[in-house]
């Protein structure tokens, strides 16, 4: 691994989490039942759980990163499932794209390819699809993907040993 990342990285494994989800989910949709709806202008889009309405703002730029790709650039874990979700102290609802793995869902984010501080534009152009997870790894160091997906494969086998040990 030390062969291919830079010879100052460093990163505590331990310190990265995936978050609970801290929204209330007010319901579940697959990627077809969403994309169809992103456009630019910042109407709200109807839909409906049961019988309740939401309207959703379909112009996030997050929305346009996943139509080019759902998939996370380093891990290749894929999102499948959009929750509509609820901030407790916002008033909007909106759409969150999560993967699943390993039983758990993983929040799909919207990644620089070059970081905000180190003066990456807030262009289409500069945004991948990450996982939450690997979106954390590469935080604002000077990793490609390729790096950030070795780093994801010793984070992953941290997380196993660490089940392992908590087990015994």
């Amino acid at each position: 691994l030390s062969s291919i990342l830079p010879k100052n990285f460093s990163i505590d494994l331990l310190k990265v989490k995936t978050p609970p989800i801290r929204t209330e989910v007010l319901g579940q949709f697959t990627l077809d039942e969403v994309m169809p709806f992103v456009r630019k202008t910042s109407e709200r889009i109807e839909f409906k759980v049961g019988d309740q309405s939401y309207f959703v703002k379909m112009n996030s730029s997050r929305y346009f990163v996943f139509q080019k790709s759902h998939v996370c650039i380093a891990c290749g874990l894929e999102g499948k499932v959009f929750l509509l979700e609820k901030h407790p102290h916002s008033n909007p609802p909106h759409f969150n794209l999560y993967g699943e793995e390993k039983g758990n869902l993983v929040l799909m984010t919207k990644d620089h390819i070059v970081p905000r501080a180190k003066n990456g534009s807030e262009k289409l152009e500069n945004f991948v699809t990450c996982c939450h997870i690997c979106n954390n790894l590469k935080a604002d160091y000077d990793l490609t993907y390729d790096q950030v997906s070795e780093v994801r494969k010793v984070f992953d086998a941290n997380q196993e040993a660490s089940r392992k040990a908590r087990s015994k």
